[in-house]
């Protein structure tokens, strides 16, 4: 208990901007998931260019 108190008043004393473990994990999971769906995107965008001028010869 002691810790959680210690690891609390840490957080308030820097300006409670610290987040707890499993939030920061699932911050980092979801960066991850942004960075690969904006990858898919830029490739579907790539393609579409692809076939667009295919299309058009």
């Amino acid at each position: 208990m002691r810790q959680w108190v210690r690891r609390a008043e840490a957080m308030a004393g820097s300006g409670g901007d610290v987040m707890a473990p499993s939030e920061r994990e699932e911050l980092k999971r979801l960066r991850e998931q942004v960075r690969e769906l904006e990858l898919r995107k830029e490739i579907l965008r790539k393609a579409a260019r692809h076939f667009a001028k295919e299309m058009g010869r």
